[in-house]
């Protein structure tokens, strides 16, 4: 079979098609990414990137906290109704833990920066955390309720403009002199993102504030965090845990040289 006849299988195909516009996505960013890392290694230092590096690390974990797993059974309702509550549900949850973590690191860093080895602690934008772990539960939310409606194309966009908007903010705030810039710039993109994806879809921006029947919803659907919270938590944080060992053995500026790109 020739090369016009497989992209006219995968054409014919809903599943294929699906899967290319998906991984359209994907091969996008990372072009964007790889293409701008050269500019941005000579914008910011080796230890901006080792803040990013660390700031993602932990967020990341935390970001696993702030929905509850219950973004996995968006997908099983039979009703739009019931998975709108669910959504409802995350945000709610989202909310809460952003602000305990909120509380939290207000705690850590004017009682007990001194007794711990956190050198995350010693930056003002570490307030600026329980936004992102917020979001994080929002766009988690919005991309499986995308996926429940069948929508690739904007699952694809909304991951392009995520990473597009990262990139273009963090070479402006670089070029600003910002040292905080690409940590900045995270935050901006999955917020520009999570927007797109709840205006762009009436359903959610109708009911995006009403929480009535979401306890209900909760108890009905409560196995994934039961048995998903523990098990994805140990595995992330498996996977974030050298940027934050080296941080605390050594320096951010150690970590940086893991999340440096190469220059060329």
């Amino acid at each position: 079979m020739d090369f016009r006849g497989i992209i006219n299988r995968v054409k014919s195909n809903s599943f294929f098609r699906n899967v290319a516009i998906l991984a359209s996505g994907t091969i996008i960013s990372q072009i964007i990414v790889i293409a701008f890392s050269p500019l941005l290694s000579r914008l910011y230092s080796v230890e901006a990137f080792g803040l990013l590096s660390l700031f993602t690390s932990y967020m990341v974990i935390s970001g696993v906290v702030s929905t509850g797993r219950f973004e996995l059974a968006i997908g099983l309702p039979e009703k739009d109704s019931e998975a709108k509550k669910l959504f409802q549900l995350i945000l709610f949850i989202g909310f809460f833990v952003s602000l305990t973590y909120l509380g939290v690191i207000i705690i850590l860093k004017e009682f007990f920066k001194d007794q711990l080895e956190l050198q995350i602690l010693n930056y003002w934008w570490i307030y600026l955390a329980p936004l992102y772990i917020f979001f994080i539960a929002v766009f988690s939310a919005s991309v499986y309720w995308l996926q429940r409606k069948k929508e690739y194309k904007k699952i694809t966009f909304a991951n392009a403009l995520q990473v597009i908007t990262t990139t273009i903010c963090s070479v402006a705030l670089g070029f600003m002199k910002l040292g905080e810039g690409m940590i900045f710039a995270l935050i901006l993109g999955i917020i520009i993102s999570s927007f797109y994806i709840i205006y762009s879809e009436p359903e959610l921006k109708k009911e995006l504030l009403v929480f009535k029947d979401i306890k209900k919803v909760g108890k009905e659907y409560i196995s994934f965090p039961r048995y998903m919270l523990f098990s994805d938590l140990s595995l992330t944080a498996s996977q974030q845990f050298i940027p934050i060992l080296f941080s605390i053995i050594y320096s951010t500026t150690i970590v940086g040289f893991f999340q440096w790109p190469i220059e060329c």
